[in-house]
């Protein structure tokens, strides 16, 4: 079931539902496309995977080390049904010594309280509408 947001924000995600392709949202694995084979997805009631599109995303740093960086972020995905799901994450970069690079590994959550803020709102509608003057200015 779709949220009411406001009549402005809901213009603006009934558009972005026509702009953005929604991938299945990754729950836990690594996020490089060569990996995505070995990414658990969320999954709806129904079985079928959850969709979406990252519309906005706050990450912190917890640790940074010569062998591996930890972050923290909040991320707020549109989703198929045009609402807006608030997730939780926690991304890792360990170094791998077998190819000499980092890998990013994502553990990512539903958050328990979906309540999103007048400034995250304003934040989502503001990335949507820089989607369509950047998308203008390629067409």
């Amino acid at each position: 079931m779709k949220k009411q947001y406001g009549r402005q924000l809901e213009e603006t995600i009934d558009l972005a539902m026509r702009l953005y392709q929604l991938p299945s949202i990754i729950k836990e694995g690594h996020e490089e496309l060569e990996h995505v084979n070995e990414c658990e997805y969320f999954k709806k009631a129904d079985g079928t995977y959850l969709r979406g599109y990252p519309v906005h995303s706050t990450t912190h740093l917890i640790e940074k080390g010569a062998e591996r960086e930890l972050t923290f972020s909040k991320e707020i995905y549109l989703t198929e049904n045009g609402t807006l799901q608030k997730f939780y994450s926690y991304s890792e970069w360990p170094y791998c010594e077998s190819c000499k690079k980092t890998h990013s590994y994502i553990h990512r959550e539903i958050a328990k309280d979906q309540t999103l803020t007048e400034n995250e709102l304003e934040k989502v509608e503001g990335f949507i509408t820089n989607s369509f003057s950047f998308n203008k200015k390629s067409a």
